[in-house]
């Protein structure tokens, strides 16, 4: 057994967000990507907080204007102030967010599935 292992699972955890942060959103915190389980929770410190989910799939919206298809990597913009990442899009300058396993059953929306790098 490894005597270094803080987490024994590490595909949900806690991470500091912005107080406007609600339960489903895709938030990227530094290079990290993932939906929030809960909306934002004012911690002892004074900060706020809310457990990130790093793997899986979930639907997204797709920008205006951008077409994917399964097997696409896509991309998103994260809000500068509150880190939400509101929609996915096709442009490979911006965050990887994952790959689209399938568009959605609602029209503008692709399911994805999460992809962590930096």
């Amino acid at each position: 057994m490894s005597t270094n292992e803080i987490y024994t699972k590490g595909s949900e955890l806690v991470f500091p967000v912005h107080t406007t942060v609600e339960s489903n959103d895709l938030v990227q915190v530094g290079t990290i990507i993932g939906v929030s389980q809960n909306g934002a929770v004012t911690g002892e410190d004074g900060d706020t907080y809310s457990t990130l989910k790093l793997d899986g799939v979930f639907a997204f919206t797709i920008k205006d204007g951008v077409t994917l298809a399964a097997g696409d990597v896509c991309y998103g913009v994260a809000n500068g102030t509150s880190g939400i990442v509101p929609e996915v899009t096709a442009t490979d300058t911006e965050k990887l967010i994952g790959a689209v396993v399938k568009l959605g059953n609602v029209s503008g929306t692709a399911l994805v599935r999460l992809m962590q790098s930096v």
